[in-house]
C-alpha cells in the first residue's frame, strides 16, 4: 500500500512540474506577442487561466496587455490577481 502510495504521489508531483512547465511555455509565447494581440486573446480565456498568465509575465509587458483589456476585464484580472495572492499568503 505505501509502495502504491508512492507511485501516486510521484505521479502527482510530476504532474504539476509537467504543468507549470507547459504553463510558462504559455507564459513565454504571450510575453513575445504585441500587447494589443495578447490582450485580445487573454479577453477570450477563462479567467482563471488568464490570470495565471498575466502572473507569470513579465511586470512591464503585463501591464501594457492590462492596458489594452476593457475596463470590465481588467477590473476582473486585478481582483483575481488580488484574491489568489491573498489566499497563497494566509
Amino acid at each position: 500500500l505505501k509502495k502504491l502510495q508512492s507511485q501516486i504521489e510521484a505521479s502527482m508531483d510530476a504532474k504539476k512540474a509537467q504543468d507549470a512547465e507547459n504553463l510558462q511555455k504559455v507564459v513565454n509565447l504571450y510575453n513575445g506577442m504585441d500587447p494589443q494581440k495578447a490582450a485580445e486573446k487573454l479577453a477570450t480565456l477563462e479567467p482563471k487561466v488568464a490570470v495565471e498568465i498575466v502572473m507569470g509575465m513579465n511586470q512591464r509587458k503585463a501591464a501594457q496587455v492590462m492596458q489594452n483589456l476593457t475596463a470590465d476585464k481588467a477590473k476582473r484580472s486585478t481582483e483575481a490577481i488580488v484574491a489568489k495572492q491573498t489566499v497563497a499568503r494566509k
